[in-house]
């Protein structure tokens, strides 16, 4: 397991090149762009023969002019060429295939509801890795429409991404479809009222991160959490984003140390303006040894993400930072916040300031 392709993709979201490449900070990882190649587990399709209409494979799609967008069709005319498991796979239906080019990062829902049929929707970016056979979004039954068997997405689109939209059907279904894509608006992400602040200065070019940068620091340095008597949740407001070092794209990551003196069953929370990672990390055995617990994903605000874990006694590391390795503005806001944390609790002549849990770190 500790070889396997998955767990060592994972070190490279967590740490960049401390793990793999010897860099600091989460640097960007090589990527491989653009191919369109089938995964060996997922090959379907349907030879036509002659032309093929437009809009029937992701090497000649739809071009999107614009959000919000409107469009109708009818999937029947077209070939079946892609299949993916939201959570059904062997679907037989014929599919269309949507581009959209997006410009500056948006919040968005894609919405069939109004098709009629039983539809599903998927979405590729191949420049990001998510290709056929491992889509960046997928759902197939929204509970929405006139028979709940309708589809719905709700995701972010990062700025100056590619994305391919896939109309496709349960089973052998096709039919009517309507596809709406249109913006999200939700409120402002703010940090709440008595909530601790990280105080880490905004990265920026050139940032070297001494502050919280965890393993990816050298030394290795942390935010030390006290607990709360009674386990009741408080909030933690911090900043990230991504800057460029030495002409490298890298995430400001920020680690916070919890060291519960008996068993806690902990919930972490992280809402944020920006894709957000969340992981939960073993720090027993120092950085060398370090143990991924848990790791979670989420678009922007209103969308969070959140894990629970039962801790035995020990020390662990909560670590927040960008899912993406460019687009976020150094500064952009995060709201963490920990329920069921119960140690080392400060004396009462100690007090609970964030000034005094600031010297243990810095």
């Amino acid at each position: 397991m500790s070889n396997s392709p998955v767990l060592l993709r994972v070190l490279v979201l967590l740490l960049g090149p401390v793990a793999l490449w010897g860099g600091i900070a989460g640097a960007q990882p090589p990527t491989t762009a653009g191919a369109f190649e089938k995964g060996s587990d997922h090959v379907v399709g349907v030879p036509i023969e002659g032309d093929r209409m437009p809009g029937d494979t992701v090497e000649d799609p739809l071009v999107i002019p614009g959000l919000p967008f409107q469009t109708t069709g009818n999937t029947c005319g077209f070939a079946h060429d892609y299949d993916e498991g939201c959570p059904y796979f062997g679907s037989l239906s014929p599919d269309v295939v949507y581009l959209w080019q997006e410009p500056d990062g948006s919040h968005v829902a894609i919405d069939l509801c109004a098709s009629l049929y039983d539809t599903k929707v998927f979405v590729y970016d191949f420049a990001a890795g998510y290709g056929i056979g491992n889509p960046i979004a997928c759902n197939d039954d929204a509970g929405c429409g006139y028979t709940d068997y309708q589809s719905r997405i709700e995701m972010y689109f990062q700025p100056g991404h590619a994305y391919h939209i896939v109309v496709d059907g349960y089973g052998s279904d096709c039919g009517e479809y309507v596809l709406e894509i249109h913006p999200i608006i939700h409120e402002v992400l703010t940090c709440p009222a008595g909530a601790l602040l990280e105080d880490e200065p905004d990265c920026h070019d050139g940032y070297v991160d001494v502050f919280n940068g965890g393993c990816n620091s050298d030394p290795p340095v942390f935010s030390v959490l006290q607990g709360v008597f009674g386990g009741p949740a408080f909030s933690v407001c911090g900043r990230s984003g991504n800057y460029t070092f030495a002409g490298q794209s890298y995430r400001d990551t920020d680690w916070y140390e919890v060291s519960p003196e008996e068993e806690n069953t902990i919930t972490f929370r992280c809402e944020a303006e920006f894709p957000v990672t969340i992981y939960i990390l073993d720090g027993n055995q120092g950085c060398g040894g370090m143990q991924i617990l848990d790791f979670e994903l989420a678009n922007p605000f209103p969308d969070y993400a959140e894990l629970t874990h039962t801790f035995a006694p020990g020390t662990f590391w909560f670590w927040v930072g960008p899912s993406v390795w460019d687009q976020v503005p150094c500064g952009s806001l995060y709201v963490m916040t920990i329920t069921g944390y119960t140690g080392p609790v400060p004396s009462p002549a100690e007090g609970m300031t964030w000034g005094a849990v600031k010297e243990r770190f810095r």
